[in-house]
């Protein structure tokens, strides 16, 4: 009974912290981007960010279509996507979503990527093609407490 009565109060402790309306999922369609030599049309990314076991979680997945004179494999291999989050305050960073290989243009989504990475890696700086820095542990905690949502994402090459 003892372990249960524990168990009953982590979990209440748990979701007083992380609630669940700091998730976020969704769809976000560009068009008329490039990703070093190549040029697209548009890109779909379904994300999903959120939080599981006091760990943050983000899955992913994408498809596009080539621009003009553009190839159907010209996509970098090391394509990073970042989504980039606002929270209720103004505030903001970028969380990565980072694809295993390309995705061949007019080919429908690729293979979804997922990762749970550490707090203190979760939310980033962003500037031109780089990640500049990431929030601490406890700001990024903070951040997503807030209830965060995903607004846009840019893409680089790591």
């Amino acid at each position: 009974m003892k372990n249960v009565l524990s168990g009953l109060i982590g979990l209440v402790v748990f979701y007083m912290v992380f609630p669940a309306l700091a998730e976020d999922s969704g769809i976000i369609i560009k068009k008329d981007l490039r990703a070093g030599n190549c040029q697209i049309k548009s890109m779909t990314v379904r994300y999903h960010v959120g939080a599981s076991v006091g760990e943050p979680v983000v899955k992913g997945a994408y498809k596009w279509e080539a621009g003009e004179d553009t190839g159907t494999d010209c996509l970098p291999e090391n394509l990073v996507i970042w989504l980039k989050v606002k929270s209720k305050h103004g505030g903001h960073g970028y969380i990565k979503l980072d694809p295993s290989s390309p995705v061949k243009a007019g080919k429908g989504y690729g293979k979804p990527a997922a990762d749970s990475p550490d707090w203190d890696s979760f939310i980033c700086g962003f500037e031109g093609s780089k990640k500049i820095y990431c929030f601490t542990a406890v700001k990024a905690k903070a951040f997503y407490k807030d209830g965060m949502t995903v607004v846009d994402f840019r893409l680089s090459k790591e």
